[in-house]
């Protein structure tokens, strides 16, 4: 049987189950679903588990954070133990590997973020950034940048004042409807708009190839979101660049970071329209 063949089923919350319970009836052999529907399912009898071969629980540093690690517990106790389990993300860790006992992939942090990603740092003070990264945009024109900040108001702050300077974008962040998330998304993934700043939270599950350069905003507490953010870039063997605008104490804890991660940055300014080596 070719991959093209396979017929595959999406379950998540949010959308009518009757209309997911219907989709059953076709016999997926692959299901793609989030962790509480995909339970609810079960406990429906609308999923058999006996013939279950493979489970994956991609992100799975994330599935085991309080908000969802009761879902992931209840799932793995209703699969059969002759189910191969596999567990992916670019950050698993003790806990991680003692939630999932079967077989884990695991890609290290130093592949993930060595391996063709570029590391740049632009230093600016907090009420500049906006101004830097609308500079960095103009001088460097990358192909398709997602830009990150942790908090939900910056990015509906980082869209407005670059759309008033003409700059077309879309913003994604977790209070958007699913209308509106689905629009900005089809947007980016086009190539219709080449700038989507989003939300650490907002852009888990994303995958959206192309993207030549990540604009980290600030520095996330959680160096995990680090990874994940600049892993974002460099997929299927293109080259890629993560640039971290920052103020002194984002710059200080950059290059901690620099030596924990075993990376190396390059500081980076702009200077008459381009982004050059500093001068000093």
């Amino acid at each position: 049987m070719s991959v093209t063949s396979l017929k595959t089923a999406l379950f998540i919350g949010g959308a009518p189950i009757k209309r997911q319970i219907e989709s059953l009836k076709e016999k997926p052999q692959i299901i793609v679903g989030t962790t509480a529907r995909l339970l609810e399912l079960i406990k429906l009898k609308k999923i058999k588990t006996n013939n279950l071969f493979t489970i994956v629980f991609d992100e799975s540093d994330r599935l085991i954070k309080k908000e969802t690690i009761e879902d992931v517990y209840d799932l793995l106790k209703v699969i059969p133990q002759t189910t191969q389990i596999i567990a992916c993300s670019a950050t698993i860790d003790e806990k991680t590997k003692k939630v999932f006992t079967g077989e884990v992939i695991l890609m290290p942090q130093e592949d993930v973020l060595k391996k063709n990603i570029t590391h740049w740092a632009i230093y600016a003070e907090q009420r500049n950034k906006i101004d830097t990264l609308r500079k960095v945009i103009l001088a460097e024109k990358p192909e398709k940048a997602l830009i990150f900040t942790s908090r939900a108001d910056q990015v509906e702050n980082i869209y407005s004042k670059l759309t008033y300077k003409n700059i077309d974008c879309v913003a994604l962040h977790a209070k958007a409807d699913k209308q509106k998330r689905k629009s900005a998304i089809d947007k980016f993934k086009s190539g219709k708009i080449k700038y989507l700043i989003t939300s650490d939270l907002a852009a888990r599950g994303l995958d959206i190839p192309g993207i030549s350069h990540v604009i980290q905003m600030d520095l996330p507490s959680d160096n995990d979101f680090f990874v994940h953010r600049a892993g974002r870039t460099a997929r299927a063997g293109k080259k890629g660049i993560n640039l971290v605008i920052g103020d002194e104490y984002e710059m200080n804890k950059y290059a901690l970071l620099e030596k924990k991660l075993g990376i190396i940055v390059y500081p980076k300014e702009i200077y008459n329209g381009k982004i050059t080596e500093p001068s000093i």
